[in-house]
This record gives structure tokens, C-alpha cells and sequence, in this order.
């Protein structure tokens, strides 16, 4: 129902009531001829007047004469249109004449010559017959009324102007008492932020609400509708769907009025935060990375194992920035070879791995760029992440990240990081990935530098100990050699007379005792030569060899003997192996003497194996045995010229042996436990 209408009801009541009251004075007139209704009349404080059919005035109420300044008895006999408007005819619009014409109520709003605003009411009145005997008109002076209406909607427009320029939300929201609700205002904000015009959310609420994320939009039911009447003026921070479906952060603030009959009133403003919220966002981010990469140096410095750090990076950054899978690899000329992942089911089979840089490859791409890369699906654009899964662990792999390690401007290899879902790494996690790899590479540099000192100090070890053997050699070498010459000669003559006997005294009594004179004598001279070979300074005669053939031809010397002392021979030669420059009869007397210990070694049996290995610079020559083993006491003094553990030997094979092989360039490392066996590894360089 309109306010007109309503207005219009109103006034018929109080028509109709007015009616009824003319009744009753009338049946009381004879009491109180014409008193009552005056009375009744007169103290309206709108205007009431009772014209003829031909508009002349009958009576009026005191209100009416008020209004034209003057008394109501002056008026009577006048037509209207004269008091009221000063004019000689009656008015067009005029209600009170639509009302004798149509025999129906009618009302209107004129503005009399002074300028004041009236809405007139018309009304017929019958007599018995029905006929229109009489016209009663109702008139309420509404200029005030309507000046304040003006203005407030000129508030309202001036108000939705300041409104309309606000990048905000401004609204007023009705909470019922019997819980029902209505926003009753909306500024032009909600359309340039929601795509939402101002009625169209009037008219449905819904429209608003669903917008709002799931849990925000329950955290605004509750605050807004639920606990209203409890609940005092708010701010809250919440997400919603803007007019492109993005999502925007608006803080919404409102203040809370309780009204007289029960109702609650909010007025508030929802403010787009998303830039701030971004802002605070990155923030956040900036100092979550710079927090973490503080750590992860802290940690990263924490060792100066190679293997230790290589796991620490991997373990680091999946904390900054979350993987399935992630590798380190290494860049060996025109390949990489992947030295630590994380994430791989049998990581055993994947470090180690050695591709080459194929053009066209994400890898290859890294290193020839030395820049990030970055990729939303690999297996979509690089098939090979499925087809080779069986060899690389791949098949799992979708987005992808590899990131380049560089030192002093020098690639050394990368890392990859991948996960098993299609998604773009964001700008953030590239740069953030960056400066990690950079706390990476000095890191590892740091590492690969004290791996370098710990080798260089273990070879000075090494060179320091040589010399020292080297004295002792050279001091032990001048003494045997001035005891070989003082022994040998008596030694001869010794030998000889044993055997001049022996063909003397063929077949008589002594014959069995020189022949053990004569052959411990020989035993005697082998052991001065080998104590003037040691001392004298051999050159070895060289040529082209087979190594494992020199090893076969020296084992065979002594096979039969090994195996009939209950020793299992196992020989595990490498193929195609290169031929090396060595002096063939050295390298055999070497070989004989590690495989004469072996078998010392074994007095009850036992497995000797033989094997050669190549390696990148140098041919190994393995011999391991079962037996006794070497106490660790005694492992740093087996090649100390007369140093044995046996009962018999005088402890020169080893030294003798050690001194052949450097002679060649080589050295000679052992592996030994008490109990378990020994190995030692004669490596020859090549070339």
C-alpha cells in the first residue's frame, strides 16, 4: 500500500467516524441544538468545510477561517474557490468538485496563491434518495511536511553523491525483533567492486551472501544476524568474490543501534584491503624467506661433510618451499650426474645416475642459460619424464623447477624440484629457490674445499711417512750392503767347499749332511742378494705388458702348491684391460711375494682371489685371503724393512715389494682385521 493510499484510508475513517458523531449530535440536538458538532469541529486542528452542491459555503470550522485570517461565520455564504483562492470560478482540479461530478471521494494537492501546499480532500453527501445533497471537504496544510520531505531528498541524494565517489561499501541493515531483515541502503560501491547493483541486493540479500567465501560467509551470519542484539559495534576482515570472481579482502566496520520497538540498525562501511592484505602478505613472505635462509645457513655451516651438507640443502629447502621430489647434480663436462636426491622411493638407484645434456632438455636448458627454469606440466611438454620413469624415477613428475649452482661465475650443477601435480611455481618461490641455491653452492664449495684439504693433508701423511720409510730404507740399504760383501765371501767359499765334498763323497755318510750344508748356503746367498737388491739402486728394464697375464703366469708358478694346502683360488680379471709400461720380472716377484704372504697367511686353507680392476687413471691389482689378518698395531709398520709377524722371514718382501712399485710410479694400500683377512691393492698408473 502506498502512502497516498494510506493517507486516503485514514482520512475516509475519520469521514466515517466524523459521520457517525453528526449522527449522534444530531439526536442530541433538541438537548443541544448545533453546541455538540461545533464543539466537535472546531477543535480539529485540519481544516474542515460543508458546501451546497452550487460550492457555497455552509459552515466551516475554526481552523478553515484561521487560514485565511479570518472568522468562520465571515465565510459563510461565499463560495470556496473565492475565500480560498480568490477566484471568480470554480478551480479545474479542485477535489471537492471531481466529487459532485463523479459521486465519488476525491483528493488532490493544490498550492494556494500564497504558496502553501494543501491536500484537499473531497467527499459527497447523500440524502435518503441518494442524491448528492451536499459536499464536505478535508484539507490539511502538508507545505511543512513537504519542505522536510524535500529536503531529506535532497540529504539523500547529496548523501548517495558523496556516497557514489567512496571506493567502498556504505550500507544500513534492518535486524528485525522477529528476526527478519532488510538492507535498507546501498551506495554505488557495491557495483563497482561486486558487479552487484544496489536493488538488486535490496531486493534479494542471498545475492550478496553467497558471494562471501564459505567460512567468512558463516562468520557474517553470526556476527550480523545471530547475536545482533548482544553484540556491540565490530570489525572483522573477510574474503568475497569480486565482480571478475576474484577474491577481495574487505574490512568491514559498522556500528550498532537498538531501536525503541526491539529492531537493531547497523551503519557501516566495508573497505577493499586486498592491496594491504598483499602487501602484508609479501611481507610476511619476505621475512618468512629471510628467516629461513638465516636458519638454513646456520645449519648448512653446521658440517663440512660433503654427503652432510648435499642432504642438509635438500632437507632445508623442502621447509621454504614444498617438493615431492628434489636432486642435486653435478656437471661433468657434457653430463650430469645426480649426487643427493630426496623423495624417490629407491634413491639408491638414483644417485649416482649419469645423463647426458641432450639439446632441447629442461637440464640442458639450465645450464646453457645459467638461469631458473620453470615448467607448469613437464610431462606434457617433455615426454621423456614418462618414458624413461623406469630408468630416472620420473613417472610421477608433472611441474617443474631447476635452478643453476654457480661459483665465480662457473656453472657446477643444479637443482631440481618437482611435484606431482600440474602448477606453475610462482615468481616468489623462483627467486626464493635462487637464494637458496646460492647458500647452496658455498656450502658446498665450503665442503668440496675442506674434502680438498682433508686429501691433501692425508697425502702429506702419506709423502711424510714415505720419507721416513725412505730413510730407513737408505740406512738400512747401506748396512745391508756392507753386510751382504763382509757375508758374501765366506758364504762362497762355504758353498763351494759343501759342493767339492759333496762330488767328492758321493754316495758315503755325509753325503746327506752337505747336501744340507750346500743348500742352506744357497738359502743364505739368495737371501744377501736380495739384501744388496733392496740396497742397490735398480733401474727397471720396461716394456709393454698385459698385466693380467704377468699375474696368470705368476699364479700358475705357484698353484699347485696353493692347492694342495687347501687354499680355493679365485681369479676376476677386468676385460679389454690396457697394457701398461712395466718391468715384467719386478711386477711377477711382487705378485709372488703378496700371494706367498696370502698363503702364510692361511696355514689351514682358506680363499685367495686375484682381481684387477681399471679405474680412471690407473690399473688395481687386488689380492685378498682369508687367514689370520694383521693386528691395527701392526698395519702401519708390514712395509718396515725386517719387520715380520712370522716366525720365519727376515720382513723384506713387503719393503722390497713397496720399493719396486713406487719405482713404477704406484704405491700399495692394505685392508686388514684381525681375524678376517687381508687385502692389499697394488694400483700402477697408466700411461
Amino acid at each position: 500500500m502506498t502512502d497516498e493510499q494510506k493517507s486516503r484510508a485514514e482520512l475516509l475513517q475519520e469521514l466515517s467516524l466524523l459521520r457517525r458523531r453528526v449522527v449522534e449530535l444530531e439526536s442530541a440536538a433538541d438537548s443541544a441544538p448545533g453546541q455538540i458538532a461545533l464543539a466537535v469541529l472546531d477543535s480539529m486542528h485540519d481544516m474542515f468545510a460543508y458546501y451546497d452542491p452550487d460550492l457555497i459555503i455552509l459552515w466551516a470550522n475554526e481552523a478553515s477561517a484561521a487560514s485565511v485570517g479570518q472568522n468562520a461565520a465571515d465565510l459563510l455564504g461565499r463560495h470556496c474557490y473565492e475565500v480560498w483562492h480568490q477566484r471568480d470560478v470554480p478551480c479545474v482540479d479542485c477535489p471537492v468538485v471531481r466529487a459532485l461530478e463523479t459521486g465519488r471521494p476525491q483528493e488532490a494537492e493544490i498550492t494556494s496563491p500564497d504558496g502553501r501546499l494543501w491536500h484537499i480532500r473531497g467527499y459527497p453527501v447523500r440524502d435518503e434518495l441518494g442524491q448528492i445533497v451536499a459536499l464536505a471537504e478535508f484539507t490539511q496544510n502538508i507545505t511543512v511536511q513537504r519542505q522536510m520531505e524535500q529536503a531529506l531528498c535532497e540529504s539523500e541524494a547529496q548523501l548517495r553523491q558523496i556516497t557514489a565517489q567512496i571506493p567502498a561499501i556504505v550500507y544500513q541493515f534492518l535486524l528485525r525483533a522477529d528476526g527478519g531483515y532488510k538492507m535498507l541502503y546501498l551506495n554505488e560501491g557495491c557495483y563497482d567492486l561486486l558487479g552487484l547493483r544496489p536493488e538488486e541486493i535490496q531486493a534479494d540479500l542471498d545475492l550478496l551472501m553467497k558471494r562471501f567465501l564459505p567460512g567468512d560467509r558463516e562468520l557474517v551470519r553470526e556476527i550480523i544476524l545471530e547475536p545482533a542484539r548482544q553484540v556491540g559495534d565490530y570489525c572483522l576482515d573477510v574474503r568475497i568474490l569480486g565482480a571478475d570472481d576474484d577474491v577481495i579482502w574487505l574490512r568491514v566496520h559498522a556500528s550498532r543501534q537498538a531501536l525503541e520497538n526491539g529492531d537493531v540498525l547497523w551503519n557501516g562501511v566495508a573497505i577493499d584491503i586486498s592491496k594491504r592484505k598483499e602487501m602484508e602478505r609479501a611481507g610476511q613472505q619476505q621475512a618468512d624467506m629471510l628467516n629461513a635462509l638465516y636458519e638454513t645457513a646456520l645449519v648448512l655451516n653446521s658440517t663440512l661433510e660433503l654427503d652432510q651438507v648435499l642432504d642438509l640443502i635438500l632437507r632445508q629447502l623442502r621447509q621454504v618451499i614444498p617438493y615431492d621430489s628434489a636432486s642435486i647434480q653435478r656437471l661433468r663436462e657434457d653430463q650430469l650426474e645426480i649426487v643427493a636426491c630426496q623423495g624417490w622411493g629407491e634413491p639408491e638407484k638414483i644417485v649416482g645416475l649419469v645423463f647426458p645434456l641432450t639439446p632441447g632438455f629442461p637440464n640442458h636448458r639450465v645450464v646453457q642459460s645459467k638461469q631458473p627454469l620453470a615448467i607448469e606440466d613437464a610431462a606434457g611438454v617433455y615426454p621423456v619424464f614418462g618414458e624413461q620413469a623406469d630408468i630416472y624415477g620420473s613417472g610421477h613428475i608433472r611441474s617443474w623447477l631447476g635452478v643453476p649452482l654457480i661459483v665465480k661465475e662457473q656453472l657446477i650443477g643444479m637443482v631440481t624440484l618437482d611435484r606431482a601435480t600440474v602448477r606453475a611455481y610462482t615468481q616468489e618461490e623462483i627467486q626464493l629457490a635462487l637464494a637458496f641455491a646460492n647458500l647452496a653452492v658455498s656450502a658446498i664449495e665450503n665442503a668440496r674445499l675442506y674434502g680438498d684439504l682433508r686429501q691433501q693433508m692425508a697425502q702429506l701423511r702419506r709423502t711424510q711417512a714415505q720419507l721416513v720409510q725412505s730413510a730407513k730404507l737408505a740406512a738400512v740399504g747401506e748396512l745391508a750392503a756392507g753386510v751382504a760383501h763382509e757375508i758374501n765371501n765366506p758364504l762362497t767359499s762355504v758353498l763351494g767347499y759343501a759342493e767339492i765334498l759333496q762330488e767328492e763323497s758321493a754316495g758315503q755318510v755325509y753325503g746327506q749332511e752337505l747336501a744340507i750344508i750346500a743348500r742352506e748356503a744357497r738359502r743364505a746367498r739368495d737371501i744377501i742378494r736380495n739384501l744388496l737388491r733392496f740396497a742397490r739402486e735398480v733401474r727397471p728394464q720396461r716394456s709393454r705388458c698385459d698385466v693380467n697375464a704377468l699375474i696368470q703366469e705368476t699364479l700358475n708358478v705357484v698353484r699347485y702348491h696353493l692347492e694342495t694346502g687347501g687354499i680355493t683360488i679365485q681369479e676376476v680379471y677386468a676385460p679389454d684391460l690396457v697394457e701398461l709400461e712395466l718391468d715384467p720380472g719386478q711386477i711377477k716377484q711382487v705378485v709372488l711375494n703378496l700371494i706367498s704372504n696370502a698363503a702364510q697367511a692361511m696355514p689351514e686353507g682358506g680363499t685367495l682371489c686375484l682381481q684387477t680392476v681399471l679405474r680412471e687413471d690407473s690399473v688395481a691389482i687386488s689380492i685378498s685371503d682369508t687367514g689370520r689378518g694383521i693386528a691395527a698395531e701392526n698395519l702401519e709398520r708390514i712395509f718396515d724393512p725386517f719387520f715380520s709377524t712370522r716366525v720365519q722371514g727376515i720382513g723384506l718382501g713387503l719393503s722390497l715389494s713397496l720399493g719396486l712399485i713406487e719405482e713404477h710410479g704406484g704405491h700399495i694400500d692394505v685392508e686388514s682385521q684381525a681375524g678376517q683377512g687381508s687385502t692389499f691393492t697394488v694400483c700402477l698408473p697408466i700411461g
